[in-house]
């Protein structure tokens, strides 16, 4: 099922993508063969760089923006006051055979597992060399999962850190936030600031402009602005605003949901 409807949602979105080309490059060229052949071209092209676009976002897409800004907030608190005894609380709620160790913890799981979690607090983004210090540190350490928990990482330790017997998770300031600070109903205290109503309600309402509900009514819209173009010799208006209505149907369904992608049993 799920399946089927990721199929149906790349079909809808290759629609739009397609009759936005389509429409503006009849203007130019005469041979309607041309147009199709370009126009679907240019939706190949563009959706292959939509597609990558999206498989380089963390969870931070599953994350409301107040939660992507407390998420930066509490990590880089911890980062200036290097607090690693906050992950020694934090640990505490849900593991009580947790063992404190200069850099790093372990724990005992009720499966016999043993996991330790490494605080990387650090601004600078953990690179392979980073990694390798970490794990040249836990030589010694009995373990069956290893977490570290960054600020940032580099993307290309993550084909890296498989090669390895046992489970490597690292986790970024918005993935900490979501697996970790949320699952255990545990934050860093955040310093109170008064935010501005009128900001707020700016983001509300392009949220709500930009609904992925709403990408239908967007793209029906201007399909039936297309078909009454046809009618009219002074048809670039109605194009024009079809184009328009065609991308904002397009943002609506590129644009990320706030459904949290929960992994379970992370410690």
């Amino acid at each position: 099922m799920k399946v089927m409807l990721k199929i149906l949602q790349l079909l809808i979105k290759a629609s739009i993508i397609f009759v936005l080309f389509f429409v503006w490059l009849r203007f130019y060229l005469n041979s309607i063969w041309q147009v199709f052949a370009l126009s679907i071209f240019f939706t190949i092209i563009l959706l292959i760089i939509l597609s990558n676009y999206q498989k380089n976002k963390t969870a931070k897409t599953y994350l409301k923006t107040k939660e992507q800004q407390e998420a930066e907030q509490m990590f880089e608190l911890l980062i200036k006051n290097q607090d690693t005894n906050f992950f020694y609380n934090l640990l505490k709620q849900r593991n009580s055979n947790t063992i404190t160790h200069k850099n790093f913890f372990t724990i005992k799981t009720q499966e016999k597992k043993d996991v330790v979690l490494y605080p990387h607090l650090k601004i600078q983004s953990l690179n392979h060399d980073n990694l390798l210090e970490i794990l040249n540190k836990l030589t010694k350490i009995k373990k069956d999962k290893l977490i570290i928990c960054c600020n940032l990482y580099d993307k290309n330790i993550e084909n890296f850190i498989t090669q390895f017997d046992y489970e490597i998770l690292i986790l970024d300031k918005y993935t900490t936030y979501q697996y970790l600070f949320k699952e255990y109903d545990f934050y860093p205290e955040l310093p109170i600031k008064k935010e501005k109503n009128t900001k707020t309600k700016f983001k509300e309402l392009l949220s709500y402009s930009f609904d992925r509900n709403k990408a239908k009514s967007y793209f029906f819209s201007a399909i039936f602005l297309l078909a009454i173009s046809f009618t009219i010799n002074t048809n670039l208006y109605y194009c024009i605003v079809a184009s328009l209505l065609i991308l904002c149907s397009l943002i609506c369904l590129i644009k990320p949901t706030t459904k949290e992608n929960k992994i379970n049993n992370i410690l």
